[in-house]
């Protein structure tokens, strides 16, 4: 059992009708066995997290109250809607004024998560594409000038773990960074 899985029954306990053991048999039950049905045959996901099913919903809010526990204090005003959280560090104190950044909670997951299509897949070379720089774009819009290169260089090694060739995400990032930085 994980200190996750221990804190979240901990916290729920009071609205359960069940052990810690069964608790936790149901969530590795639920994330363990998911199944997608395409072109007439079921698979099995055996690889990253579990999505679009039945209890994914219930994971999600499990896992990002869990998140807002931990970040509850006095120095944070924290919102969230469904999925989205933004925080704001009221204790910061920026000689610069403002500063945004972006927080990807999928960097913090200790197992692998799908961030980009496989380049190989069924989708349009274009819309493929177009992942990388509505991602720049992202980036230019929610973070503040010192942040954004931080950023950017987060997103270059993401696409080549899905067969993104190395030139193409160059090339994107680099005409961007020329022609609309900062606009």
């Amino acid at each position: 059992m994980n200190r996750l899985m221990i804190e979240l029954y901990n916290k729920y306990e009071p609205f359960l009708d069940f052990e810690l053991r069964d608790f936790c048999n149901i969530l590795n039950f639920i994330t363990n066995n998911c199944y997608i049905h395409q072109n007439n045959t079921i698979y099995k996901q055996i690889i990253e997290v579990p999505q679009r099913g039945n209890a994914s919903s219930l994971l999600t809010n499990l896992y990002l109250s869990y998140y807002e526990n931990m970040l509850s204090n006095k120095c944070y005003i924290l919102y969230r809607y469904v999925d989205d959280i933004l925080i704001i560090n009221i204790c910061y104190d920026d000689v610069n004024g403002f500063s945004t950044d972006l927080c990807d909670k999928r960097n913090d997951f200790k197992f692998n998560i799908a961030k980009f299509q496989f380049f190989n897949s069924c989708l349009h070379k274009n819309i493929l594409k177009n992942i990388i720089l509505n991602q720049l774009i992202r980036i230019n819009r929610l973070c503040s000038k010192k942040h954004v290169q931080k950023q950017i260089d987060l997103l270059k090694s993401q696409p080549m773990q899905y067969n993104y060739s190395s030139n193409l995400v160059n090339n994107y990032i680099n005409s961007f960074t020329e022609s609309m930085l900062y606009f």
